[in-house]
């Protein structure tokens, strides 16, 4: 049986609706704010993997167009290309690359070399190349390093 209610207890009662709309909207708006959020950082998440990407096929680039030049086809290794083995990582440029090809615009390379004679029982010479990919966006620049060794001997 239902009754129904008094006219004090809708009174009681009255603006309930009204707090409990404020508080959906508020936890509404809060969980929108956080998918924005979360979206806006996985977007620029995907650029840097993508940039990241291209400066280091600007660095493999760079380093395959060196060993070009370092072991041409039909001539003798160039080793004048690369300064003498020192205990730190190569400091001097040898060869610069400024890529405008599609995937890799903004985009350059610098590679360093050293090389080391080996001693017996080996022979041959030793290089070691350091290749840096570099990619500007904007005010960003996105770099990787890749390093190289390879050798004219026989081990």
């Amino acid at each position: 049986m239902f009754r129904k209610p008094s006219v004090s207890s809708l009174r009681l009662q009255r603006g309930a609706a009204l707090a409990v709309a404020v508080f959906i909207i508020v936890v509404m708006s809060l969980i929108g704010t956080a998918m924005v959020r979360i979206l806006g950082d996985s977007s620029s998440a995907t650029v840097s993997e993508v940039y990241g990407a291209r400066a280091q096929a600007a660095a493999r680039t760079g380093a395959e167009l060196f060993l070009v030049d370092l072991f041409p086809h039909d001539a003798p290794v160039n080793s004048s290309l690369c300064t003498d083995r020192t205990p730190d990582p190569p400091a001097q440029a040898r060869a610069e690359q400024v890529f405008s090809i599609n995937g890799l615009t903004n985009c350059s390379t610098t590679v360093y070399c050293d090389k080391a004679v080996l001693s017996s029982p080996y022979s041959g010479v030793h290089f070691r190349i350091v290749a840096e990919g570099n990619c500007e966006v904007g005010d960003m620049t996105y770099s990787k390093e890749i390093m190289l060794e390879a050798s004219d001997g026989v081990y």
